[in-house]
């Protein structure tokens, strides 16, 4: 008889699945066409693109894929600086591309005066960028549109204090075990999401910048990369998922204001969002068309350079009188998804090549620190 080896704390489980670029788009385009549909008065779906919760998805994939890369990364180097370099590179200089060129594309096509450019606001513009808060919103810019270029950034800063995160959890994991770091970090989850509705206006401000507020998504991602492979696919507990979803976030829309029911509601709804979406997250990563994926990975990932320049491509449509055209919407969209493809080209891509140790096509397990292997493929994950 042979004994069983025991799981180690940092043991991968990751579900292969080719699809789950393909959701990185999905949802960057829900943002834009939720956006867009409340700022132009259009209303997609009877209202339903409501029900999509993109920046759910996004942050569910980041607590699976950037958890993951870590896990690996620190076992195949024994250092953080590659982690540290990687998620430099994936995000900083499409960042930097994006604070310096909107300025220049607001002059160009008349939205703000030349002078802008030398106006000392467009130096803390440019700062904010450089240290990865890219939400600074100058007042030489109230007049376009909503008067915010960069809106929904309040996710990158999110994002940013949850890549710091990961190093320690990923020891902590190997220290007292995953299980134990997840369950410190659903508490984490309620407690954030409690301070986050009951604090004062500054307290919500600020954590609404970081990863507490929404902690229970990231968590959710790290325990579907460690045991993503396992749990069973079936299209019935998807729509029970769905189902669940759609419940929930209809509470939240007409359930109580006021009460215990309606503290309970903001304090334990992301945990309980989480679930579903992490399901529902990991059901389409695996189940979609596999051409989803060889589709993306043709094009590359225009996720995230659309989602950074989408709020100036509204706020311009805004700023030209486009309202309650469904023909702008799509415009928006279409230029959107086009700055992507751009911020792809000739930004992210060139220095993502740089990365010298990727999670790409490792779905192995990972369980302990070692000298790094030779070249891999440099292509992003997360």
């Amino acid at each position: 008889m042979t004994s069983r080896q025991p799981t180690s704390p940092l043991t991968l489980r990751l579900a292969r699945g080719g699809a789950f670029d393909s959701l990185r788009w999905f949802a960057a385009i829900a943002v834009v066409v939720l956006h867009a549909s409340s700022a132009l008065g259009v209303e997609v779906l009877w209202g339903g693109v409501e029900y999509a919760e993109p920046i759910m998805v996004f942050f569910t994939l980041t607590g699976m894929f950037v958890y993951a890369s870590a896990v690996s990364t620190w076992s195949r180097t024994g250092s953080w600086r590659t982690y540290a370099r990687n998620r430099w590179l994936r995000v900083a200089p499409a960042i930097a591309a994006f604070a310096v060129a909107t300025p220049l594309v607001l002059v160009a096509v008349g939205a703000a005066s030349p002078s802008t450019l030398l106006s000392p606001e467009l130096v803390v513009w440019l700062g904010a960028a450089a240290l990865l808060v890219p939400n600074y919103d100058p007042s030489i810019w109230s007049h376009i549109g909503s008067g915010s270029m960069n809106g929904p950034l309040y996710t990158v800063p999110a994002e940013m204090s949850f890549y710091l995160l990961v190093p320690f959890l990923v020891l902590a994991a190997r220290r007292f075990g995953f299980w134990r770091m997840i369950g410190a970090m659903v508490v984490v989850s309620v407690v954030g999401a409690f301070v986050t509705n009951q604090g004062g206006p500054l307290v919500h401000e600020v954590f609404h910048h970081l990863f507490l507020e929404r902690a229970a998504y990231f968590t959710t991602g790290m325990v579907l990369a460690r045991v993503g492979s396992a749990v069973p696919l079936r299209w019935w507990i998807a729509l029970v998922a769905l189902a669940a979803h759609v419940g929930l976030r209809t509470y939240q829309d007409h359930g109580p204001d006021t009460g215990v029911l309606a503290w309970s509601q903001h304090t334990f709804k992301p945990l309980l969002c989480a679930l579903p979406i992490g399901y529902l997250v990991l059901w389409a990563g695996v189940r979609l068309p596999a051409f989803l994926g060889r589709v993306t990975a043709t094009l590359g990932d225009w996720s995230f350079g659309t989602y950074l320049w989408h709020s100036v491509v509204l706020n311009l449509a805004l700023w030209w009188g486009a309202r309650g055209s469904g023909l702008a919407l799509v415009a928006v969209l279409v230029v959107s998804l086009a700055c992507g493809a751009v911020s792809w080209r000739l930004v992210e891509r060139r220095f993502l090549a740089r990365k010298q140790v990727s999670l790409r096509g490792r779905t192995d397990d990972v369980d302990r620190p070692g000298p790094a292997p030779g070249p891999v493929d440099a292509r992003p994950v997360a």
